[in-house]
């Protein structure tokens, strides 16, 4: 902001020559003999003095209007002082908010700086529980890509377990795990491979992963046991199990195969007439999955065994949802963080045969409970 100084042209008259019809532009009365003009007005002598202090003017004189004053008091006479140090302000000052300052003073004590590098902040900024240079935020403050470390100031993705990765590098997308979902690098995961069949997993999966069958009983067991506890009886013991990859769960599941599958029940009945003599049931479990999503595919697997046993055969949607059931049950009877999201996962599957069904059979288990739902899919043979 900039005052304007009017620079006056003082001319001093020692008699009355010119004085006729003249008045002092002070107090107003008539000029008889020496008087000093200025460029538009005259005054008496003794009347020329500054409007402020009441000293007589000289040298540096500022106009305002008619009226005269030194240039500090003019200052002060319309609050033209520095807020800082109370000073007067000279012809230049920055003016924040209605409050004015000689740059310097600004500067020093009262211009924005950076929480960072503490340097004042000139132009463009970015508030953040603090203010800072856009670059230093960018440079110190955005989190960074746990794939590439670099600042997260575009699109990015973050997995359920909050880490956070630019979309894309290059020509490739970020990385995902196929069973957890976290994004698969060092600092996240320590770091993931990729099956022949195509599947990704993580480095933290892949400890847990399940390449044989080894432990199959005490994972069976520990499944029948949860049944058992909600009163799902009656499922056959050693139902084989084996372990395939995308293209062999495709081969079983012929027609009715889901991209998002884990697994398959291939259920054989021999009859005859209207009697069933025997069942065969086989399970088909994708192979190389953590252990605890493992656990959960096999019950699922078991309760579509349950089913063809006790001849029950509802909607897709209804198989599915209560099959679901057994996921849940794995889940929600495991305290570790993986149980958690792969529970989450189930809950908000979009898929209108499994996430759906599952939602609406759920919701059947919350009123009814594990007897009531039972009873009701025996029921409806």
């Amino acid at each position: 902001m900039v005052l304007f100084v009017f620079c006056l042209n003082l001319a001093v008259f020692n008699d009355t020559a010119g004085a006729e019809n003249l008045s002092c532009a002070r107090c107003g009365k008539p000029i008889t003999h020496n008087y000093i003009k200025s460029v538009d007005f005259s005054f008496h002598p003794q009347c020329f003095t500054c409007m402020l202090c009441g000293k007589p003017l000289k040298d540096a004189i500022v106009q305002d209007g008619k009226d005269m004053y030194h240039p500090d008091c003019h200052s002060k006479a319309k609050n033209l002082v520095c807020e800082v140090c109370g000073k007067p302000l000279a012809e230049t000052w920055v003016d924040v908010d209605g409050k004015k300052y000689h740059s310097e003073c600004y500067k020093k004590n009262i211009q924005i700086r950076c929480g960072i590098c503490g340097k004042p902040i000139e132009g463009d900024y970015v508030r953040d529980n603090g203010v800072y240079h856009e670059s230093c935020y960018k440079e110190h403050k955005l989190e960074r890509c746990v794939v590439c470390s670099r600042p997260l100031d575009g699109r990015h993705i973050v997995d359920a377990w909050g880490n956070k990765a630019h979309e894309r590098h290059g020509s490739e997308d970020s990385l995902q795990c196929g069973s957890c979902g976290r994004i698969i690098a060092k600092k996240s995961s320590g770091g993931g491979s990729r099956y022949h069949d195509g599947r990704l997993i993580c480095g933290i999966c892949s400890r847990t992963a399940v390449h044989n069958l080894d432990h199959l009983k005490k994972v069976s067991d520990e499944i029948f046991s949860l049944f058992s506890s909600v009163g799902i009886m009656g499922i056959p013991r050693g139902i084989p199990v084996t372990l395939v990859d995308k293209d062999g769960l495709k081969k079983q599941s012929g027609v009715g195969y889901n991209e998002s599958a884990r697994g398959f029940t291939l259920s054989l009945s021999k009859r005859q007439n209207t009697k069933t003599l025997s069942r065969d049931h086989t399970i088909f479990i994708l192979e190389g999955l953590p252990l605890l999503e493992f656990k959960g595919i096999l019950a699922h697997e078991y309760l579509h065994v349950w089913l063809s046993e006790n001849e029950i055969h509802p909607s897709a949607q209804a198989t599915e949802g209560f099959c679901n059931l057994g996921i849940m049950l794995v889940n929600t009877n495991d305290s570790s963080a993986l149980a958690r999201v792969l529970q989450t996962e189930l809950e908000n599957n979009p898929d209108p045969i499994y996430g759906k069904g599952y939602r609406a059979i759920k919701k059947k288990l919350d009123q009814k409970g594990w007897e009531g739902l039972i009873r009701s899919f025996r029921s409806s043979r």
